[in-house]
């Protein structure tokens, strides 16, 4: 058996033993949870307890060199450390130390995911079909069944409305790549509410023309890619599809269900979204997609799946990142229930309302970090009361850990509409504790607008955030008050701060998150000056440029040249 020695400490698989005659001590093993690019780790010592800080240092195995991570949070209703290590290499094995400053510690080995899928069995389909293909054979974790086209060839599935669906899946460890989806009557791909159905691919699709319309405006809840209260569904894989362009609209806030406007915009939006997974199982990776549409056809939420306040949407162990998102009236990323060690970067979000919404998050922690916002709407019309949007949505008494750290609020010209609230926690019904704020853009519409809308801010840390509006008292004490300046030569979708900008170099240190960051210090927002740009859609990472356009701070992305 391998012994790895912390000075007078000696591990054995987990456990501690505390030499030198002091008398042994047990520290519970701990446990991780793999994604592509994240652990999430897990940790229950003998004597946990708040106050108690948990260091945590890691390092791909065989590298000499250890990186700090940050520090476990505290669950005191679970009596359990948790947090996630992030940003690391696919189908890699890492050692991770976890101890407490004079107390318990204890290391584990585990292996992010990787990107290969072995394939034992190639189902080809027929180029045109109008039935739903029911997916009843799946494979096991050493080879897939694969369902796509023929070489050199189309599949497509367009059931023309007469069908609820155009894929229903009933198997485990498929991979549905490179198919067109049209015309399901209620949703695109679909998973029954029972049954064990796990390790799913879906992956290179486009899909579009589904959901049912109810008057003027679609059904609810009915999606492109839609699980409902399974809890046994788990490790679904939503990856490099186009989700766009539903049957029918979603009434915005400004829009009563029977198409009149409602002037006090007050009105809940109804309609189809492009991927809903409710009270699943988690440990899902929804990443690289392209979601759009038009303005006569909105969605309703873009990624998400309400659900009970103890599971909801992702629920656990999820990561969704590198997604473009526009066009929905309510939530573009709806992240509300448990959300035990989510972590949501990277997305590109345009032209909708709540950008991000977490109420409540009952667990936790959930990490929110490099997101871009563009344009910002409530309702589709330009004299809709001031276009209220609000980038974080969060409240209904929310208790579990959120860090929101280096995203960016764009404050695109008239007659668009930018963000008029960073955060706003005043959300359904309460608000939320144990939310930490650092190195964020949130540059709202003007001065009078509030960067931070907090009731309850002194169970809330912010600091460090480069901001425009109003913020509680007594908050942001290390931050900068002023409007960011972008560097003029940044190519089209980077978003750097000029040299000359409040907020450059204006950041702290956050061990994990950006640990390469260029210059004195940590730039404010999500993009760091010298650094790699960030990327979203489809084609992201793979080298290749993106066919679509992203929008600079004055321009919109144009979805006709999809």
């Amino acid at each position: 058996m391998t012994q790895r020695r912390f000075s007078s400490l000696v591990v054995r698989g987990g456990l501690l033993l505390v030499c030198a005659g002091v008398p042994l001590v047990q520290a519970a093993a701990p446990t991780a949870v793999a994604t592509f690019h994240s652990l999430g780790l897990y940790w229950s010592p003998d004597g946990a307890a708040a106050g108690q800080t948990v260091n945590v240092r890691y390092r791909a195995s065989g590298s000499s060199a250890w990186k700090t991570g940050q520090p476990l949070w505290f669950d005191g209703t679970a009596v359990e450390f948790r947090g996630s290590l992030v940003q690391l290499a696919p189908n890699t094995t890492y050692e991770v130390d976890l101890s407490i400053a004079g107390g318990a510690a204890a290391s584990l080995l585990a292996t992010t995911w990787s990107e290969s899928f072995p394939i034992a069995e190639t189902v080809t389909l027929p180029e045109s079909s109008p039935e739903t293909l029911v997916i009843s054979r799946g494979g096991t974790k050493n080879g897939y069944v694969l369902y796509t086209h023929a070489p050199g060839k189309a599949a497509v599935i367009d059931v023309q409305n007469q069908r609820n669906y155009d894929i229903e899946i009933r198997a485990s460890y498929v991979i549905i790549r490179g198919v067109t989806l049209k015309g399901a009557s209620h949703h695109g791909i679909y998973f029954p509410s029972s049954g064990a159905y796990t390790d799913v691919v879906i992956e290179e699709n486009d899909i579009s023309g589904w959901g049912a319309v109810e008057g003027a405006f679609g059904v609810g809840y009915e999606a492109a890619i839609r699980v409902a209260g399974n809890a046994q569904v788990k490790r679904v894989i939503i990856q490099r599809n186009r989700i766009h362009h539903p049957r029918a609209d979603t009434n915005s806030w400004c829009e009563n269900r029977d198409g009149t406007r409602d002037s006090a915009c007050g009105t809940h939006p109804l309609g189809p979204a492009p991927i809903r997974l409710t009270d699943t199982g988690g440990n899902h990776v929804i990443r690289y997609n392209d979601i759009y549409s038009d303005d006569e056809h909105y969605f309703y939420d873009g990624i998400g799946g309400q659900g009970s306040d103890n599971a909801g949407f992702p629920v656990r162990d999820s990561d969704v990142y590198g997604n473009y998102i526009e066009r929905c009236w309510d939530n573009p990323i709806e992240a509300e229930g448990s959300n035990i060690n989510t972590r949501i970067w990277g997305n590109y979000i345009d032209r909708s309302y709540a950008i991000i919404g977490i109420t409540p998050v009952t667990g936790g922690p959930v990490y929110i970090w490099r997101n871009v916002i563009n344009a910002a709407r409530k309702g589709p019309f330009s004299d809709d009361p001031a276009q209220a949007s609000k980038f974080i949505k969060s409240g209904s008494g929310g208790v579990g850990r959120v860090f929101i750290y280096h995203n960016t609020l764009l404050q695109p010209s008239a007659p668009l509409h930018g963000v008029t609230e960073g955060v706003a926690n005043n959300a359904s019904g309460g608000t939320a504790s144990n939310m930490v704020a650092r190195n964020n853009i949130f540059a709202v519409t003007d001065g009078t607008k509030n960067s931070i809308n907090d009731s309850n801010s002194a169970q809330n840390d912010y600091d460090y955030d480069l901001y425009n509006g109003k913020i509680p008292s007594g908050k942001e004490l290390h931050g900068i008050k002023g409007n960011p300046q972008y560097d003029p030569l940044n190519a089209a979708g980077e978003y750097a701060l000029a040299a000359t900008s409040p907020g450059y170099n204006g950041g702290v240190v956050l061990p994990g998150f950006n640990d390469d960051f260029v210059g004195s210090a940590p730039d404010m927002g999500a993009y760091e000056k010298g650094a790699a740009r960030l990327e979203f859609g489809v084609n992201a990472y793979q080298g290749a440029p993106t066919p679509t356009v992203l929008p600079t701070v004055t321009n919109l992305r144009r979805t006709d040249t999809h």
